[in-house]
């Protein structure tokens, strides 16, 4: 079995083990704009880099559309928008 011949610091330890920390991902600004004959408006927003955006455009085009959020109304409640609504 292999054996240090010495013992390491705790700053020799610390210095070889710098580079083994994880990425962060590759972050870009969605603006559009940098395309030729593509819509110039950009959303602004931060999306991982050869990824789809959340509004489902990538490069320009849009590839999907998102899924709208359905407020339910609450079966306890007269006007159905939660528990703050007004009681009989």
């Amino acid at each position: 079995m292999a054996v240090p011949q010495n013992r390491k610091s705790r700053s020799r330890s610390r210095m070889r083990r710098q580079h083994l920390r994880t990425a962060s991902p590759a972050l870009c600004l969605e603006s559009g704009a940098e395309l030729p004959g593509r819509d110039a408006k950009g959303t602004g927003e931060l999306r991982r880099r050869h990824h789809l955006g959340g509004d489902g455009i990538y490069r320009g085009f849009r590839f999907f559309h998102p899924k709208e959020k359905v407020i339910r109304p609450d079966e306890d409640s007269e006007q159905g928008f939660g528990p703050l609504a007004q009681r009989p």
